[in-house]
């Protein structure tokens, strides 16, 4: 093994593209009740690198975004309270120990080949880390009260970081009042895994300035959301009891449909159209109301039989609802935005507002055409008062 000092271990870590992830812990014993735990990462913010650092104080994990200039500076102040330090860089990881009296030690583990399977299977992660106790992930049962995530949710996990990344990339594409908060809407919310992760990695770990609404019709899950928001300081996120069909959405920024099934996904992108959304995200589900309505002699041999007919029908609704949001002002895009492995319910429908009024001209044409081939009737054509 070679040592090197904390000097060198932090112009190595913080060159070119070298880090990856720092893990700071074990604090002294008269420390106990101060930070416990520091994990940092890069992180771009509007084309400018920062380090976002997460620190685990108690049951609770605070987030602060650092400049590069500063970030070594902070590390040389956490280690006076941590005495252990992991650094995972591109091509080696060094492990540091603080010695009771004060002396650190700095060694190099491991052979490029496992630290590059390391930090590869660490990069599936995640936007949210595992090993951080998030509160509202801990309240949800997502995760332990030690930041480990439970089994049954591992999958739940992912879909929830798999998500956020798309929520991030996307939110690129879209134009926001910087002096006005990014209103967003979670129709059909369920028990609100993403309207959680979303607002708190929006709104604490981004300092953007969010209001979000989660949608739903239980009652007694919208109290128990609510709660939850309250406990875990979230002041702008609230949940309301409601149908995606009666609930009455104003002027909104973004909108978020994931699941809804059958025709609720078509009344929630129309309201989201009717909103003048600038981006909706929406996940279909139980595509059933066009199996009893597409025709066509030319695949008759496909449509003869039920299963494949059924999830033609699945594909036909998503690509009618596609086009329709091409007919009225956006730019859409089909997502496969989960590993058909986790669920089979892993297309995400993508819309941006265009910037132009544009001529939708070929958008209807090819709507109509499709119309025509399969027979069909779609409920979003109605909703959204189109005579195609």
């Amino acid at each position: 093994m070679t040592q090197i000092s904390l000097h060198t271990l932090l112009d190595l870590t913080f060159q070119d593209a070298s880090l990856h992830s720092i893990i700071l812990s074990h604090p002294s014993k008269k420390e106990k009740k101060g930070i416990s735990k520091v994990t940092i990462r890069p992180l771009i913010i509007k084309n400018k690198k920062f380090f976002q650092a997460s620190l685990q104080k108690g049951a609770q994990v605070f987030h602060e975004n650092i400049e590069f200039e500063f970030i070594k500076e902070k590390i040389e102040n956490w280690l006076m309270i941590l005495r252990e330090g992991h650094f995972y860089l591109s091509e080696s990881t060094y492990l540091l120990w603080k010695r009771k009296d004060g002396t650190i030690i700095i060694s190099q583990k491991g052979s490029e080949k496992k630290i590059l399977k390391l930090q590869h299977n660490r990069t599936k992660n995640y936007l949210f880390q595992e090993g951080v106790p998030y509160p509202f992930f801990i309240a949800l049962k997502v995760m332990d009260a030690k930041g480990r995530v439970l089994a049954d949710k591992r999958d739940k996990f992912k879909q929830v970081n798999r998500f956020l990344e798309v929520f991030l990339d996307s939110l690129k594409e879209i134009n926001l009042d910087k002096d006005k908060p990014i209103k967003i809407v979670d129709l059909g919310c369920g028990k609100a895994y993403l309207t959680f992760a979303l607002y708190h990695y929006l709104s604490e770990i981004l300092h953007l300035d969010v209001a979000m609404t989660g949608i739903d019709l239980k009652e007694e899950v919208i109290t128990l959301l609510n709660q939850i928001s309250r406990d875990c300081g979230y002041q702008k996120l609230i949940f309301k009891t409601g149908s995606i069909k009666e609930y009455p959405l104003e002027r909104i920024d973004i909108v978020i449909a994931l699941h809804a099934c059958n025709i609720a996904t078509d009344h929630a992108l129309a309201k989201a159209v009717n909103a003048q959304a600038k981006m909706i995200l929406a996940a279909p589900c139980c595509q059933h109301e066009l199996l009893n309505q597409v025709d066509s002699s030319t695949l008759s041999p496909l449509l003869k039989h039920g299963i494949l007919k059924e999830r033609f029908a699945a594909l036909l609704t998503d690509a009618c609802r596609a086009t329709l949001l091409d007919c009225v002002g956006y730019k859409t895009q089909i997502l496969e935005f989960i590993d058909a492995g986790s669920t089979p319910k892993n297309l995400l429908i993508k819309a941006i507002k265009r910037a132009h009024d544009q001529d939708h001209l070929q958008n209807r044409e090819q709507y109509a055409q499709l119309k025509k081939s399969f027979q069909i009737s779609p409920t979003l054509e109605k909703l959204l008062h189109l005579n195609l």
